[in-house]
């Protein structure tokens, strides 16, 4: 197994333990990995320009799963995970910023075919709400399920709009192809 799929094996498998831990513990717990998973992304994408994307598509998801909270698509029923009001609980806002992480690593080969990168979202991202629902994280109507999925193409839209093509080409070229340990 090569370095770089070393480094995704890593990254999806950093991914991974953030949602069973964001969902099955808590938060802090998830914090944990996202801050593993943050290391290793920075250690093998140095790039601020990707960054700042990586932090608009992660503001945008969290926005609008604000906005789904507010208008009763969904609930959560733990209150004392929530910061405020206003915003999604922290633990979501962790899966939504490790979600972008994997988008560089992981996603990647996934990203560069975009047709098939939305419909990926499509139906991955609301099968992990109804994992989370199932597990007791949040609680939504099954027909509701129809904004989850209106949500996770406009992120999957976005993605693709701002990583164009092969995400390759915003990548740093240090040491050949990428950074790595």
């Amino acid at each position: 197994m090569s370095r770089e799929q070393l480094n995704r094996l890593l990254n999806a498998v950093l991914f991974q333990s953030c949602w069973f831990l964001a969902i099955l513990s808590d938060w802090y717990l998830a914090l944990c990995a996202f801050a593993l998973l943050l290391v290793h992304f920075v250690r093998t994408n140095a790039s601020t320009h990707n960054s700042l994307k990586l932090l608009y598509i992660a503001c945008i998801g969290i926005l609008i799963d604000s906005l789904l909270m507010h208008l009763g698509v969904y609930q959560f029923p733990n209150p004392e995970l929530r910061t405020n009001d206003f915003i999604i609980p922290l633990w979501l806002i962790i899966m939504w910023c490790a979600f972008t992480l994997t988008l560089l690593s992981s996603l990647q080969w996934f990203l560069a075919k975009p047709y098939f990168f939305i419909c990926l979202c499509c139906i991955s991202g609301p099968a992990s709400y109804l994992a989370g629902r199932h597990f007791g994280a949040l609680h939504f109507a099954d027909a509701s399920l129809i904004f989850i999925i209106l949500e996770w193409f406009v992120v999957g839209v976005l993605c693709t709009a701002i990583f164009p093509s092969s995400p390759k080409e915003d990548l740093p070229a240090q040491g050949g192809k990428y950074a790595s340990y």
